[in-house]
C-alpha cells in the first residue's frame, strides 16, 4: 500500500513537473517573440522518434545528440517559412498557424511511426550511468570521475 502512495505521489509529481516546463515554455516564447507557439509538443514529439530511428545507426549516446540538432535544424526552416511572418501580427494568427503545425507533426508520426507506442531499450552500460535496487527501491545514479551523485528514481 505504501508503495502504491509513493507511486502515485512521485506520478503527480512528474506529471506536474512536465506541466509547468510546458506553461514555462509557452510564456517564454510569447513573451519573447509574441507568437503563442502550440507545436512544441509536435517538436519534442518528432526529436523522439527521430532519435528512435537512427539509434540502430548511432547508438543510443550518438542518437541523443544528433535527434535535438535535426529537430533544430527543422525549426530553423519552419520559423522563416511560416512563423516569422507573424511577428507583430495578432497573436491569434500565430496560435492557428501553431495549432496546425501541431496537428501536422501529430499526423505526420503517426503515418511513418504508426499510431501505438514503440519500445525503446535502455542505454547499454556505461562506467558514468549504472542502477541499483536498495530494499526493493530501483535506485538509478550518475557517477562522474570523482562524484557519485545519486538520482532516486522509485518504480
Amino acid at each position: 500500500m505504501t508503495q502504491l502512495i509513493l507511486f502515485n505521489l512521485f506520478n503527480g509529481l512528474i506529471i506536474g513537473a512536465f506541466y509547468a516546463l510546458m506553461a514555462l515554455g509557452l510564456s517564454l516564447i510569447l513573451n519573447l517573440s509574441g507568437v503563442i507557439n502550440f507545436s512544441h509538443g509536435g517538436f519534442l514529439t518528432l526529436g523522439g522518434y527521430l532519435a528512435f530511428t537512427i539509434e540502430p545507426w548511432v547508438g543510443f549516446w550518438g542518437a541523443l545528440l544528433i535527434a535535438p540538432v535535426l529537430t533544430a535544424i527543422l525549426g530553423c526552416v519552419i520559423e522563416p517559412l511560416l512563423i516569422r511572418r507573424l511577428y507583430g501580427r495578432d497573436p491569434l494568427y500565430s496560435l492557428l498557424l501553431t495549432f496546425g503545425l501541431a496537428f501536422m507533426f501529430e499526423d505526420l508520426t503517426r503515418l511513418i511511426w504508426g499510431a501505438q507506442g514503440l519500445p525503446w531499450s535502455p542505454p547499454p552500460s556505461s562506467p558514468y550511468f549504472s542502477s541499483c535496487a536498495i530494499r526493493g527501491w530501483a535506485c538509478a545514479y550518475a557517477q562522474a570521475p570523482s562524484i557519485w551523485k545519486p538520482f532516486p528514481c522509485w518504480a
